[in-house]
């Protein structure tokens, strides 16, 4: 019987929770999906200030928290002291090679990266891409391209 009464008292509250406009609570109480309680920590790789603050804008107008860097070992250094999920890298003009990326996932194996180029190929770093890279997006970005991606790795909090 008690267990039954929790099973009523969660459909009630989340009833409740549903019509104040509450998503964050009603969600966890659905399946915990990532919400605005939920970090989402967006690493932003990429050595030009000017589309990194643009890029960081972008995401954070979008509800994602940002941590802009210019260079690889700056994303090596937050991945120690920080949780990060994802990570865009700017392959143009950070200069990263199939062992870095490799490193990089063998430290934060649940943390996907998404790289952002010009160039259509690069065969220096097939190994990354097929491996290591979740996606490789052209630039300039497609925001609505870019957001579906974080919207994917966030919310089925799953290493794409």
């Amino acid at each position: 019987m008690p267990f039954a009464l929790i099973g009523l008292v969660t459909y009630f509250d989340h009833n409740i929770l549903k019509n104040r406009n509450i998503p964050f609570i009603s969600n966890k109480i659905r399946g915990g999906r990532a919400g605005p309680l939920m970090k989402k920590m967006v690493v932003v790789l990429d050595a030009d200030q000017k589309q990194c603050n643009a890029l960081c804008s972008l995401l954070a107008d979008n509800n994602y928290q940002t941590k802009p860097m210019s260079m690889l070992s700056e994303l090596e250094q937050q991945l120690e002291q920080n949780d990060c999920k994802a990570a865009i890298v700017n392959l143009d003009n950070i200069s990263v090679t199939n062992k870095n990326f490799k490193a990089l996932k063998h430290k934060k194996p649940a943390m996907s990266i998404i790289a952002l180029s010009e160039r259509q190929f690069h065969p220096e770093l097939e190994e990354s891409l097929r491996e290591y890279i979740s996606v490789c997006l052209a630039k300039p970005i497609d925001s609505d391209e870019l957001l579906f991606w974080l919207k994917g790795i966030f919310e089925n909090d799953k290493n794409l």
